[in-house]
């Protein structure tokens, strides 16, 4: 007790429930600002995950593109060598008709 009032130490600083005398802060204050704190850590919290949220549903879209492509690239190369050996196959018997 300081001259019948309530002091106490938060943080390194020393707390005054009247904030009238130098080198103190108000209780309120501390109260009002620890409030504001937790406010800016809540939003941030929040946009951090909202923004988190929208980056993986770009990148699952990317991964679902890739998968896209490649099972075309596949379709295609797997048309190309069956077609490839049809040719080989039809060649072969028309050189074995010539003989």
């Amino acid at each position: 007790m300081v001259s019948g009032r309530a002091v106490s130490r938060e943080a390194g600083t020393l707390i005054r429930e009247d904030g009238d005398s130098p080198g103190f802060i108000r209780g309120e204050d501390v109260k009002e600002n620890m409030a504001a704190t937790q406010e800016r850590s809540k939003q941030f919290a929040q946009s951090f995950f909202t923004e988190g949220m929208g980056v993986l549903k770009a990148n699952q879209a990317v991964a679902q593109n890739i998968v896209g492509a490649q099972e075309r690239n596949m379709k295609f190369f797997q048309g190309f060598f069956a077609e490839g050996m049809e040719a080989l196959k039809n060649q072969a018997e028309r050189a074995r008709s010539l003989m």
